[in-house]
């Protein structure tokens, strides 16, 4: 006798049944697919990328948690390090932006100054426009 696989859509031999844990697994993974895809896309273009390795780090805490945990905390890690860089790129260039010789207009520098806010506030975890946010 055949039984509805409810994650595969298809039919598995009564005998071919996926362990406890498997299922846990499965259903853990698709019943997060929405905010997979919700949570990886955002204007990081890697932020997927770093999702699709963080799935199978919380799907392992069933049969291993302090492997799991482990390998959380390399990803954050890794996460917080490129997060550095990327916003000490953009402060540098940000810098080059207004401090170079030479004239400068203050549109140029209300522009880098606009940008400087919006930086600001992303590091606050505020967007420009966003309550308690200054005003654009």
């Amino acid at each position: 006798m055949a039984i509805p696989n409810s994650n595969e859509q298809s039919f598995v031999p009564e005998g071919d049944q996926p362990s406890d844990s498997e299922r846990r697994r499965r259903s853990l993974q698709g019943a997060e697919e929405g905010q997979q895809e919700q949570w990886g896309s955002g204007s990081d273009p890697n932020a997927g990328g770093t999702w699709q390795r963080w799935w199978p780090v919380q799907a392992g805490f069933v049969d291993d948690p302090h492997g799991a945990l482990r390998q959380a905390q390399g990803l954050v890690n890794q996460a917080v390090e490129d997060a550095v860089r990327r916003l000490e790129g953009e402060r540098d260039e940000l810098e080059q932006s207004w401090s170079r010789d030479g004239d400068v207009s203050t549109e140029d520098l209300r522009r880098a100054l606009q940008r400087y806010r919006d930086l600001y506030g992303r590091l606050l975890g505020k967007a420009a426009g966003n309550p308690g946010a200054p005003p654009a």
